[in-house]
């Protein structure tokens, strides 16, 4: 009787943790897509691009900004405080104010797959934020042409884009908006190939994972002009090296800049914020009651069977 109570307890255990797991975590640790468990009150939550668990894009979105291409450079010291305020900030808050240390990527305009350019003077300038702003993790859908269902684990504020105009180039660019960029922690790989040119070059690249989502961001009191249309930056293979030299104007001044090589794909996206209940304290009290449950049978059997 008792090494049936046993049985019952592991099998009960090893039944629940992991829809307690999945519940701290809307995407798996195996990095395949991770429904949870509506028996706990969690909402269903499936799918991401590719993979067979995708839904195909619809091409319903239409989108005012460029896909952009991202290229390495030489770092650049800056010393710079801004004021930005963008759709995850408390609307009764005044904006945070940051510091810029340091531009290190670039952004031009790129046509991927033949789909033209909107803005062939539309670049962006890359500035590193030296005090990161860290929030609590966020769980985005994300719709863009690879893709209804793409779900990102977002956290960090890590970077502001800066409109800017590439000397020698057509002139200064369109309305484009100036862009916060938090850290993707999670996301499935989207392995497709696209070709992409750009004013530098011309290659066929394969589009791995999501690295950076970027919200439309109010600089300064500047405002946005456009609240709806988000980046999405995905790592590119190979990251082709390739050296230019560049000078790129915007808010803040002229910049020298030394082009090294290739490295994110940004595609315009719209972003859906996915509601992921947290876990109640009678629910992680619960989980370690039944780890410790799991563990006392695992050690009474290795003690029987010694």
């Amino acid at each position: 009787m008792k090494r049936r109570i046993h049985i019952l307890s592991a099998s009960v255990a090893c039944a629940l943790i992991p829809s307690y797991v999945m519940a701290l975590d809307p995407v798996s640790r195996t990095g395949r897509p991770t429904t949870l468990d509506t028996t706990l009150g969690a909402p269903a939550l499936t799918g991401n691009v590719r993979g067979g668990d995708s839904e195909p894009y619809l091409g319903t979105n239409v989108f005012t900004i460029d896909h952009f291409k991202v290229w390495d450079v030489d770092d650049v010291p800056v010393s710079l405080t801004v004021t930005l305020k963008d759709q995850f900030d408390p609307p009764a808050l005044p904006a945070a104010s940051f510091n810029l240390d340091l531009i290190d990527h670039f952004s031009n305009a790129v046509d991927k797959n033949g789909g033209g350019i909107l803005d062939p003077n539309a670049h962006l300038v890359w500035y590193r934020i030296e005090n990161p702003q860290k929030q609590p993790a966020r769980t985005l859908r994300i719709e863009n042409q690879f893709g209804n269902k793409q779900y990102l684990i977002i956290r960090t504020a890590r970077y502001l884009l800066v409109p800017a105009e590439k000397v020698g180039g057509g002139g200064a660019p369109g309305p484009l908006d100036h862009y916060k960029c938090y850290d993707v922690t999670r996301a499935l790989p989207v392995n497709a190939t696209v070709s992409l040119v750009d004013q530098f070059n011309t290659e066929n690249v394969t589009v791995r994972k999501a690295t950076w989502f970027c919200n439309p961001v109010d600089k300064n009191g500047e405002g946005i002009i456009n609240v709806e249309d988000h980046l999405v930056f995905y790592d590119i293979v190979p990251q082709t090296p390739f050296s230019t030299s560049i000078t790129a104007v915007d808010q803040f001044g002229s910049h020298p800049l030394n082009v090294t090589g290739s490295l994110y794909l940004g595609v315009p996206s719209k972003k859906f914020e996915v509601d992921v209940p947290a876990v109640s304290a009678w629910g992680l009290a619960t989980l370690l009651v039944l780890v410790l449950v799991a563990a006392t049978i695992a050690l009474r059997r290795r003690t029987a069977l010694a």
